[in-house]
């Protein structure tokens, strides 16, 4: 593990996984920062965060500290539904 990922706070048990967003919103609270900004809010809607199998398959052995060194196969992807959560936002129309 690097020194950068240890000044993080991620453990060698987690070595993969990084705290990669760190401002949380509800539905609420991600439309009330729009609106504040003044931004219609047109749309929220949930996302899936897509992986490779191979990026997958790396994470679980690093989590069991195994070598992740393994061959990239064809890319097959696995879309995980993660809690994720995208906002559609435009300029007001002014009547």
């Amino acid at each position: 593990m690097t020194a950068a990922r240890r000044s993080r706070g991620c453990s060698a048990a987690l070595a993969p996984y990084t705290l990669q967003h760190p401002q949380l919103f509800s539905r609420q609270s991600l439309r009330q920062t729009l609106e504040r900004a003044g931004l219609e809010v047109l749309e929220i809607t949930n996302v899936r965060n897509f992986f490779s199998v191979t990026h997958l398959m790396r994470g679980g052995l690093a989590i069991l500290g195994l070598p992740t060194a393994i061959p990239d196969w064809p890319r097959p992807v696995l879309g995980l539904p993660l809690g994720n959560i995208a906002a559609v936002a435009g300029n007001r129309v002014s009547n």
